[in-house]
Order: structure tokens, then sequence, then C-alpha cells
């Protein structure tokens, strides 16, 4: 993967500072890196063959289902990384509010999450 073009989010990304981390435990250095702001920019980019787009799986998913893109085994990579919903305690959830909620927990699966309700 040295020299290659990388697609990256944006800095301070919580999966892209564990991918850095990887990379540079591998000791692979990118020839060139584009940041974007969002995972379609990256996707399209990586489906355009511009570079290598580094995304959690369930982002890309469905690209790779329809063999728009390929999935790289690459070992090293970051295994998982928490994604976390955090609302005030005090507030009531709106309609729409719990419905993205629920569908987190439908989409990620009870057994990897965690909800803490108020007390």
């Amino acid at each position: 993967m040295n020299g290659q073009t990388f697609l990256l989010t944006s800095k301070g990304c919580s999966y892209r500072v564990l991918l850095e981390d990887a990379l540079a435990k591998q000791q692979i250095i990118a020839g060139t890196i584009m940041e974007f702001v969002t995972v379609e920019a990256i996707k399209q980019c990586a489906i355009a063959g511009i570079g290598l787009a580094f995304l959690p799986e369930i982002t890309v998913r469905a690209e790779i289902e329809k063999g728009l893109l390929a999935k790289l085994n690459w070992q090293a990579a970051p295994e998982s990384i928490s994604t976390y919903i955090a609302w005030h305690k005090g507030k009531r959830l709106t309609e729409n509010i719990r419905f993205f909620i629920d569908s987190a927990l439908a989409m990620y699966g009870k057994d990897h999450v965690s909800v803490h309700p108020e007390k």
C-alpha cells in the first residue's frame, strides 16, 4: 500500500486516528492523501478508481455486494470502533429522535449496543 493515494475522512475523525496508528505501525506511507468531509464522496472517488478508501465496513457494504468496491484483506486494519449516541437526560425525545435511536439499535444489533436509560 506504500505510495498509494489514500481517500480519508477529515483529521480528528475517530476511525481516521485508528487507521493512522495502524498505518504507522506497519510503516505504510501514502503517496497522496485526499481528505473528504463525507463518506459518500470517499466512496464515489474509490469507485472512480482515484485511490484506496478506508471506511467502516457498514458504510460500504452495499457497494461491496454490488461489486462496485472490493474489500482489502489487510490484517493490520483496526478491528472496530465505538459509536455513541448521547442526549440530554432532561430533554423529551421527539418521535423522530426516538426513530433514529431505534434504527441505530436495529442496524447495529442489540449485541453491539448498550443503552443507558435515565435513572
